[in-house]
């Protein structure tokens, strides 16, 4: 087993649609190695949002969501424990709530890389390796 876990933020999604070098090299590890994608359900809200606005193509969307809980880890931060730790790391680094919700989703799930758009996320140190893309 890898011990390499992906934390693939919405951002992720967006450069894996546009097909970036760096984010089909790691759609690769985790669909094609022992590599594992960790996804949190409000990335999943994200998606479908864009999608609604016609950012992303509808249909190949919510194609793509149907399968993605068979290719990585799903992970639902909005427990009440989950939403009181989310609120801490937004409160120590002053992210927006949905990134928040994300990086709490990744920490929950023991992620050592996070694929991002998002520069925020650099701000939690502690974690897992920010890499954005």
């Amino acid at each position: 087993m890898s011990d390499v876990r992906y934390g693939l933020d919405t951002g992720f999604f967006f450069r894996l649609f546009e097909g970036t070098d760096r984010s089909r090299e790691a759609w690769a590890a985790v669909t094609e190695t022992a590599a594992t994608g960790v996804v949190s359900t409000v990335s999943v809200y994200e998606l479908q949002r864009h999608a609604l606005k016609g950012l992303l193509v509808r249909d190949d969307v919510e194609a793509f969501l149907e399968e993605l809980p068979f290719l990585c880890t799903m992970h639902d931060p909005l427990t009440a424990e989950g939403a009181q730790r989310a609120a801490h790391l937004g409160w120590g680094t002053e992210l927006a709530m949905a990134d928040a919700l994300i990086l709490q989703s990744f920490l929950d799930e023991d992620v050592t890389h996070v694929l991002t758009t998002d520069r925020d996320l650099t701000a939690y140190e502690a974690g897992p390796t920010v890499e954005v893309l």
